[in-house]
């Protein structure tokens, strides 16, 4: 998963931050391409035993495109893949 500045999402608005994002099937003559996406909200608890629990929750899905150009681009890493998503769904990943 990758982790994103957060950004509301839904109302009442929770805060997305962090994002899945997985290349649908495609056959071996594809010109084109499709990604799948999730975003979640991730929450860190720490309890009274200081131990840590962490709850994840899906907050939006969908699916992107990708144009002909683009997945010509593609050079098959999923770096290429994360970073198109995030530009096209306004995100930026967090440093």
């Amino acid at each position: 998963m990758i982790t994103i500045e957060k950004v509301p999402v839904g109302f009442p608005a929770k805060m997305a931050n962090k994002l899945m994002v997985r290349t649908m099937p495609i056959n071996t003559s594809a010109t084109t391409c499709g990604l799948y996406y999730e975003l979640y909200e991730e929450v860190e608890t720490i309890l009274e035993d200081e131990e840590v629990t962490v709850v994840t929750n899906q907050l939006a899905n969908g699916n992107l495109e990708l144009d002909e150009s683009e997945f010509e681009a593609w050079d098959e890493t999923m770096t290429y893949i994360e970073d198109l998503a995030l530009l096209k769904l306004g995100l930026t990943r967090e440093i």
